[in-house]
């Protein structure tokens, strides 16, 4: 839940559940597999890009 900081990233995030969940009930296993990479990556990607934000903030007050 710590992932849901902007109303995009939420917006983004209940999409790409949707798309994992589609693929799943239309018996799609490969397309559901590649939503649910693709959902990891991107959100891999926001917690990489944070926690740089976070370093950065940290060096800066030092």
């Amino acid at each position: 839940m710590r992932d849901f900081v902007t109303l995009e990233r939420m917006s983004r995030t209940i999409i790409e559940h949707l798309s994992i969940t589609d693929a799943v009930i239309a018996g799609d296993i490969d397309g559901a597999c590649e939503a649910f990479e693709q959902h990891l990556g991107k959100s891999l990607a926001v917690v990489e890009q944070r926690v740089a934000q976070a370093v950065l903030a940290m060096a800066v007050e030092q």
